[in-house]
This record gives C-alpha cells, sequence and structure tokens, in this order.
C-alpha cells in the first residue's frame, strides 16, 4: 500500500472515531450553554480545595505546637499523619496552576519537589529562622519537601533524638513550624486573590467564557491536560524507566521518603477527575454532553469518566510504587498505558470537540 493511501485510511479511522454531531452547528450549540454557571462552578471548586488544604495547614501547625510542648513517639506520629493529610490534601488542588496560583509561584512554594537537604543544613545551623526568612528563602528548603525530610529522613527514634537531643533540636522545631506557617501564608494569599472579596480572580475566570487561547475554558482545561501528562511522565512514566529509556530511577519517585508516591497519584487523579465532573455541580463532561460529542456510539463524557475509574482502579492494585516498580512491573506498566490513554482522550479527543486549542507544547509525541 502506497504511503499516502496509508494515511488518508488512518486520519479516516481517527476522524470517525469522535464525531461531532449532526444538524445544529457546534457553535450554536456552545452558545446555547451557560459557560458562566459552569465556570463558577468549576472556579468555585478550586476556592474549596484551596480553603480544604488550608484547613488542614492549620491542623498541621496544631499538631507541630503540641510535639512541641509533648516531644515523644506519640506526639510525632500524629505530627506525620496531619502532615499526609495536608500532603493528600494538596495534591487534590495542585494542577489548577494558572492565574494567581502561576503567576505568584505559590505551588512552587508550598511543593517544588527537589528538595535541598545541604543547603537545608547550612540554613539550620547559620540564618535568622524569623518570617522574612521563610518568605524570602528558596523554594528547594521550605514547603513539602522541607517538612518530609524533617520528618522521615530516618526512623522514628531518630527523628526524636533530632527533635530533643541534637545540638539543632530546638532551631529544628522552629524551623518545622516556620515551614507550615509559610504553607498557610501562601494559601491565604491565594484564596484571597481568588474571591470576591479579595482580588477577585473568580469573576475574571467567569467573565472570559469564549473558547480562544485566552478563554478561561482553554487555560483550565490546558493546566488539566497538562498535569495529567506530568503524572503520567514525572510520576510514573520516568522513575519506572518506562519514560527514561528502561533505565529505573527511583529517586524521581514524588515523597518517597515517606513513601507516599503511590497516594499522591491518587489525590491526584481525585482532583483531576473532579475538575473534569465538577463534582456536584456542572463541569466539562456536561458541556460535552450539551454538545452531543459521540465517540464510537458513546457519549465522550461517559468513555473519559470510565477511562478514570479504571486508571483509579490501577492505582488501587498498587500499595507501593517503589515496591512494585521492583518486584511488580506489570501492574505499573498497565497504570502507565491507562493513564496514556486518558491523556489522549483529554487531551485530542476533548480539547478538539471543545473547539479548545492546546497551548503548551511536549517532547513525548501524545
Amino acid at each position: 500500500m502506497k504511503p499516502f493511501i496509508f494515511i488518508v485510511i488512518f486520519s479516516l479511522i481517527v476522524f470517525q472515531g469522535c464525531k461531532k454531531p449532526e444538524g445544529p452547528s457546534d457553535q450554536n450549540l456552545f452558545n446555547t450553554y451557560d459557560r458562566k454557571a459552569l465556570l463558577s462552578n468549576l472556579g468555585n471548586q478550586i476556592i474549596n480545595e484551596y480553603e480544604n488544604t488550608l484547613q488542614s495547614a492549620i491542623q498541621l501547625e496544631n499538631s507541630v505546637n503540641q510535639f512541641h510542648q509533648n516531644t515523644n513517639l506519640s506526639y510525632l506520629q500524629n505530627l506525620k499523619n496531619q502532615y499526609l493529610n495536608l500532603l493528600l490534601q494538596w495534591k487534590k488542588a495542585e494542577f489548577s496552576n494558572f492565574g494567581p496560583q502561576e503567576e505568584n509561584f505559590i505551588g512552587q512554594n508550598i511543593d517544588f519537589g527537589n528538595f535541598n537537604q545541604n543547603l537545608f543544613q547550612q540554613n539550620l545551623a547559620n540564618v535568622n529562622l524569623d518570617s522574612t526568612y521563610f518568605a524570602e528563602a528558596g523554594v528547594t528548603v521550605k514547603g513539602l519537601g522541607c517538612i518530609e525530610f524533617l520528618l522521615f529522613s530516618q526512623n522514628e527514634n531518630q527523628i526524636l533524638d533530632l527533635f530533643t537531643t541534637d545540638s539543632f533540636a530546638n532551631r529544628r522545631k522552629n524551623y518545622l513550624l516556620g515551614c507550615v506557617k509559610e504553607i498557610q501564608y501562601q494559601l491565604i494569599k491565594l484564596i484571597q486573590l481568588w474571591k470576591p472579596n479579595g482580588g477577585n480572580y473568580l469573576q475574571t475566570f467567569v467573565s472570559k467564557d469564549g473558547r480562544d487561547v485566552t478563554s478561561s475554558l482553554t487555560v483550565y482545561c490546558n493546566s488539566l491536560v497538562y498535569f495529567m501528562e506530568n503524572v503520567r511522565r514525572s510520576k510514573i512514566g520516568q522513575p519506572s524507566g518506562i519514560e527514561n529509556q528502561g533505565n529505573i530511577n527511583l529517586n524521581l519517585l514524588e515523597k518517597r521518603l515517606s513513601q507516599q508516591s503511590i497516594h499522591c497519584i491518587k489525590a491526584n487523579l481525585e482532583g483531576l477527575q473532579n475538575a473534569f465532573t465538577g463534582k456536584n455541580g456542572q463541569g466539562l463532561d456536561d458541556l460535552l454532553n450539551h454538545l452531543k460529542i459521540d465517540y464510537n456510539g458513546t457519549l465522550l463524557s461517559d468513555v473519559i469518566k470510565n477511562k478514570f475509574n479504571e486508571v483509579q482502579s490501577k492505582i488501587a492494585n498498587i500499595q507501593n510504587l517503589e515496591n512494585a516498580i521492583q518486584n511488580d512491573f506489570q501492574k505499573v506498566q498497565e497504570l502507565h498505558t491507562s493513564l496514556k490513554q486518558l491523556v489522549v482522550l483529554l487531551k485530542v479527543d476533548m480539547m478538539s470537540n471543545l473547539g479548545l486549542l492546546v497551548t503548551y507544547t511536549d517532547n513525548d509525541g501524545d
């Protein structure tokens, strides 16, 4: 078969997979949908996730203060549990890296990912640990990554010694508290920038209800799809070697010290799924349904939701991602494959049928 014939046939197959409806034009259907109500729900959902994260940070501060007064194993365990609550709550919210979060680098200040142990040790010994330090400190020596190191870098008895008998024990306690307070500050700022009684980015978000490159739908959906790709590539594909030329690098696992890699992925997917469905209100699935987008005889929205559920079931099959990479690689491959399929459904089928442009670039061929 000649190459150009193959290309035509392949294009027809792809085109027929996901069809726009016959009859009223896509633009007319789009114009008759209440996009402001959709964006209002999505925006308020983002604010709610930020507020839930702030409440978790406040609870963590309470646990830090209790630990300061009762520095023992029982309170250390409670402190670690509260940290995990905050971590996983943030993972549900972090996908929305646009608007105030992106412009103010708030996500990076809360959880940059690459913790600099050597610089932390230098600062712990030498700097004045006041609020100014934490406001101005680089993202590699504060945030959730720093708290993880403080609480999980050694076994519990060794950690307890660092907070009691070590020469920097009191400074370590102050550093821990400073990290938590800085996270709270970043979240309070983020919430205020979104809310009507503050910066009111929510109004801006709702008002841009078209589908040009600056519209909120374009910005929101690009953030959703980009983050989904990041979960697949950076949190699974690269550490496992699937997207790293077969070279396993367990140091690339997210939150490896606390063994929360798979739990972070699960929380990310929960947040992304809520971002698609609108949780208890209008979501992107409702807009797709209004546009009557069909995928091989099934509503595209249902295909995407089913794929989300499939991914979550693959996640549930993995208790510890590091162990699975080393001892049960097939489960990791199955999860990665399902995520890759979900990325295509969102990035290709959803975006094209909503008439939205993918505004970021990647090099992995999807």
